[in-house]
């Protein structure tokens, strides 16, 4: 009786979000609660920065989503063009895309012997039938049987042409009293052979720590130009990132077996997938620990499905988290952060406070896979809305992603364009 309730209540959410109208943010971002594990990556791998190079017909991204309801929806999507700061670009769609204005979602499969019933959506792209024309930073935007008002998500991706090189290293911060907590990204950019009248006014940059636009560094100018060489080694905020901690991590890609950071598995008396996680602390006191880790980032799959396909097979697991602070009740909400949560401080992921048991407890229904995470605070900073004093610390050893973007505002065409890009971890390596 209650699974009917339930699949009912999950069947009008989408119903009535159905009619439901939302403003388009230009950001990563779901408009609908029944649409769940949202994830944007380049086709056949994990790598979770959404980028294509103009000069490389054959890249592609993979969108996949589930929608918790048994029956397929009829969806569409489409390219927006955007600037450097992510705003829609001063330029018609006719300028930015070759082919189609836009296209099908058909790729889509019923969930098969699961508790909670979905149908889970995927599409690749660029087509040979809609292609990006010029460089820059894009919109995706899915929408519901061709209402480009009914919209249902958006991700951000990016369309890069590599005229620039760029030579990046990572290094504690050279501020004396962020030595041991923040880490610098120096970098210098090199171009030849391509006509740019002002590059200190109109070539910015972009930083990303891991995959978070929440704590992107934007517009960052040129110091100077020496021989062609554009240079960005700062010494102070401009370029400095919190080095934070490795982050915390479950794994319930299996429900059969046990399996790290995870308590207890069972099933309840509603017939539902329950995964209880080990009680958990504040690490900021603690010495740093170097152990490989996903920098945030979920890796979905049921190695209890043999030979099915995971992404219909995955059953969505009531995840319990628990976390004890040993002063008692904190003075700012306490938040599960990361992929899981879009990077963003979600309430459907605010820890709360039992008093009688002195300890923070968080239920999320999630689907089968291996996450990580943080526990973070909120900050007073604007600019970086996420504070990790108090639970994880930060550390300039942690080992950390940073993806550079390189624009260049082009005067006359009216848009941004996107020249250069490199991934550079603070292990070392460049890629």
């Amino acid at each position: 009786m209650k699974h009917s309730i339930i699949s009912l209540a999950l069947l009008l959410i989408a119903v009535n979000a159905q009619s439901a109208k939302v403003p388009l943010e230009y950001k990563n971002k779901v408009y609908e609660e029944a649409i769940q594990t949202v994830i944007l990556q380049k086709t056949g791998t994990e790598e979770r920065i959404p980028l294509v190079s103009l000069s490389n017909p054959l890249a592609a991204l993979t969108l996949k989503f589930d929608e918790l309801r048994p029956e397929n929806d009829y969806y569409q999507y489409k390219y927006i063009h955007c600037s450097a700061d992510w705003n829609p670009s001063d330029i018609h769609v006719f300028d930015y895309i070759e082919g189609m204005q836009s296209e099908n979602i058909d790729n889509y499969g019923f969930s098969q012997n699961t508790y909670f019933q979905y149908t889970n959506y995927s599409v690749t792209f660029p087509t040979e039938y809609m292609r990006p024309k010029l460089s820059g930073n894009y919109l995706l935007v899915v929408f519901r049987n061709y209402n480009e008002e009914d919209i249902i998500l958006s991700q951000r991706f990016m369309v890069v042409n590599d005229i620039f090189k760029i030579d990046a290293k990572v290094e504690r911060s050279s501020e004396v009293e962020y030595r041991f907590k923040k880490q610098e990204i120096d970098f210098t950019v090199t171009y030849d052979n391509y006509e740019i009248p002002n590059p200190m006014s109109d070539i910015n940059a972009v930083i990303l720590q891991n995959t978070n636009w929440t704590t992107a560094n934007f517009n960052i100018k040129p110091r100077f130009i020496n021989n062609g060489v554009l240079d960005f080694n700062y010494n102070n905020e401009v370029n400095n990132f919190w080095g934070a901690n490795e982050f915390r991590y479950f794994d319930i890609r299996s429900l059969r077996t046990m399996s790290p950071s995870v308590n207890h598995k069972y099933i309840d008396e509603y017939n539902r997938p329950v995964a209880e996680l080990f009680r958990e602390k504040t690490r900021a006191t603690d010495p740093y620990l170097e152990y490989s880790d996903y920098n945030g980032k979920i890796v979905f799959d049921n190695k209890d499905a043999g030979s099915r396909d995971p992404n219909i097979s995955s059953d969505y697991v009531n995840v319990k988290f628990y976390y004890v602070n040993p002063g008692g009740e904190l003075n700012n909400p306490l938040y599960i952060f990361g992929e899981l949560t879009n990077w963003e401080l979600k309430n459907d992921f605010k820890m709360v406070y039992d008093k009688s048991k002195n300890l923070y407890y968080c239920e999320a229904t999630l689907k089968q896979g291996y996450y990580s995470y943080w526990y973070v605070t909120p900050s007073s900073n604007t600019l970086i809305p996420i504070d990790l004093t108090l639970t994880e610390g930060n550390f300039y050893q942690t080992e950390n992603d940073y993806n550079i973007l390189i624009y260049h505002k082009n005067q006359f065409l009216r848009y941004d364009e996107l020249l250069g890009y490199t991934k550079i971890s603070s292990a070392g390596e460049q890629k």
